[in-house]
């Protein structure tokens, strides 16, 4: 192959993550943020975050959403029997 078939290096500049992109994936999931920004940005934006970091996140924040409807739960049927 000689040398003026060889393809310039691109000049294309990535856009950085949108600060809301991680809380917006913490608290609403996947499937929003695939919605909000696109699939492959939001693929490309979940890499470059850290996907075991995000993974973390969004698994205590769906622990501590569980647990306080558990609790509003209990409190009715509590209230309900007295």
């Amino acid at each position: 192959m000689s040398l003026s078939r060889l393809k310039a290096p691109s000049t294309k500049v990535a856009h950085p993550v949108p600060p809301e992109f991680e809380p917006i994936f913490i608290t609403q999931g996947w499937r929003r943020a695939e919605y909000l920004f696109g699939k492959r940005a939001a693929k490309r934006w979940f890499t470059v975050l850290g996907p075991d970091r995000l993974r973390a996140a969004r698994t205590a924040h769906r622990t501590a959403e569980q647990n306080k409807r558990r609790t509003i739960e209990l409190r009715r049927k509590a209230g309900a029997r007295n």
